[in-house]
């Protein structure tokens, strides 16, 4: 996404937060300069091949992923002719339903070895960097033995580009636009008052949402609902509650096996 279409978007962020841009900043620098150590180029062409003109299905970390998880196994959906793209802790429950991810957005706060483990299995990492987490970016990214690349919310640094979207749920979402996905089918996408045990490495349980992040998923339904309207890609939610996001279609298991013949 072009600097200039986010810019106002983060600006409307980053007040709301209260965030600090230099920080975000400095953490997109770091990442550069730690990604320029491993390449030379931004391996955003493979990127593009793999979900360009692609059925994509995005997981969220919400509650309601490992009922959704359990309605994909059907056959007759066939998870392996698609790509996937997980938000952080989403690829722990990815991998205890044996889908590896294709591609995964964290900024590093998900279970860190199950992210290490998706990686060298080939998933394609994009690290985030943002204000709070460079201590996790220089402890962290030395150990992915596969490919990474990063992002950031910010003005993009060299290698560290900006996609689009604020929270690892709906960055994942305006990748998929940016990339030229065909059709995007959201997993795991709740909004409500609670918060799926996937959303950190040191939950058991699904957890009451605190302040801090009713505010962010209200954010990401925000984003997500602005760019049904404004961008090329067909989204479908599958449907646990009723949300309103714009275009966004609401849909069950049985819907997608129409949908998807």
């Amino acid at each position: 996404m072009k600097w200039d279409q986010w810019k106002s978007w983060y600006l409307q962020i980053i007040s709301d937060f209260g965030y600090d841009p230099q920080q975000d900043l400095e953490s997109a620098i770091l990442l550069n300069k730690m990604l320029t150590q491993t390449r030379t180029e931004v391996d955003i062409s493979k990127l593009y091949e793999l979900v360009n003109r692609r059925i994509v299905f995005v997981y969220g970390c919400g509650p309601s992923l490992p009922i959704h998880l359990n309605s994909l196994k059907k056959p007759q959906i066939m998870l392996e002719n698609y790509v996937h793209i997980a938000a952080d802790g989403a690829t722990t429950a990815l991998l205890r339903y044996e889908v590896i991810p294709d591609i995964i957005l964290t900024d590093l706060d998900g279970r860190i070895p199950d992210l290490i483990n998706a990686n060298e299995k080939g998933a394609i990492t994009l690290i985030h960097a943002h204000g709070d987490n460079k201590d996790l970016i220089i402890k962290y990214f030395p150990l992915f033995p596969g490919l990474v690349l990063g992002s950031t919310q910010n003005q993009p640094v060299g290698l560290v580009k900006n996609y689009g979207g604020f929270t690892d749920g709906d960055r994942c979402v305006f990748l998929a636009e940016e990339m030229g996905a065909d059709l995007t089918i959201l997993v795991g996408f709740d909004f409500g008052q609670i918060v799926g045990k996937f959303s950190k490495p040191y939950f058991t349980n699904d957890v009451m949402a605190n302040e801090s992040k009713v505010k962010k998923l209200g954010w990401a339904q925000k984003l997500i609902t602005e760019l049904s309207k404004t961008g090329k890609l067909r989204i479908l939610k599958l449907n646990n509650q009723t949300v309103q996001l714009g275009k966004v279609e609401n849909v069950t298991a049985d819907d997608l096996i129409k949908i998807l013949k």
